[in-house]
């Protein structure tokens, strides 16, 4: 496991959240009681150093559109499409196969697409469920 990918778990098991904006990594505590400094500092010199690194690896991006995903869905979200909305399953898993492709070749820009995409697909599919 490199350094970063460590940091980056250990500020989210710490309950930070992540984020990227404008190929800036943003940092935003999500608990109740702040960490020591001396725990989180270290770690984010750790992201700053590989920066350009960490928002250029696939496995990142992937990861980060399914957090952020995660953070706004309501369980049973995924089942209630593939049985009312089979046209929008299609297409979600349609998009998941070209961002795997997209993944495995290393093409940035056109993962950074399908993960907009997909995240796009994701909300407007949220926001039409009916509540239960």
């Amino acid at each position: 496991m490199t350094p970063w990918i460590e940091a980056l778990n250990k500020l989210w098991m710490l309950g930070y959240e992540i984020s990227l904006n404008e190929g800036r990594l943003k940092y935003a505590y999500q608990g109740k009681d702040s960490p020591l400094p001396d725990q989180i500092v270290p770690l984010i010199e750790v992201l700053k150093v590989r920066k350009e690194e960490i928002i250029n690896d696939p496995y990142f991006l992937i990861d980060l559109t399914i957090r952020e995903i995660d953070e706004v869905w309501r369980p049973g979200t995924l089942e209630w499409v593939k049985r009312a909305r089979p046209r929008d399953w299609e297409r979600m898993l349609t998009v998941e196969g070209k961002i795997n492709r997209v993944a495995l070749e290393e093409n940035v820009d056109a993962l950074r697409e399908a993960l907009r995409t997909y995240k796009e697909l994701m909300v407007s599919m949220r926001d039409s469920k009916p509540e239960i």
